[in-house]
């Protein structure tokens, strides 16, 4: 998603930074270019929670967004259009629970699955 700059040789300067159009497919058509980021959700997740998370099946999202706190969306109508609009939501594969220090976990289950989402807090 984001393309390299080169010198053209006639400026010191750098060559202002350059990305692909956001919404451009990236990843296997898995996920979007963002402002000069593949937007992949599943790597999302892992960073986060480790490696055997994954972005949670929309049936999650659609459980969890609609709530319109701190875990859910961000703000906009609850139609399925907006569902994706709000917080990541993960699949968590564990029985232990997730702690953290000034991290608070919202899980729920849908389908088999045990969804998280999290938030940090204000301070």
């Amino acid at each position: 998603c984001d393309v390299p700059e080169y010198c053209n040789g006639s400026s010191q300067l750098c060559q202002p930074d350059v990305f692909i159009q956001n919404g451009h497919p990236c990843q296997n058509n898995k996920a979007y270019c963002y402002n000069g980021m593949c937007q992949y959700y599943d790597a999302q997740c892992q960073v986060i929670f480790g490696s055997s998370s994954r972005n949670a099946p929309f049936a999650c999202y659609e459980e969890i967004q609609p709530q319109s706190d701190r875990f859910g969306n961000c703000g906009l109508t609850n139609k399925v259009s907006d569902i994706l609009c709000g917080k990541l939501v993960c699949s968590w594969p564990h029985k232990r629970l997730i702690l953290r220090t000034n991290l608070s976990v919202f899980y729920t289950h849908r389908r088999d699955e045990i969804c998280v989402v999290t938030y940090r807090g204000d301070g």
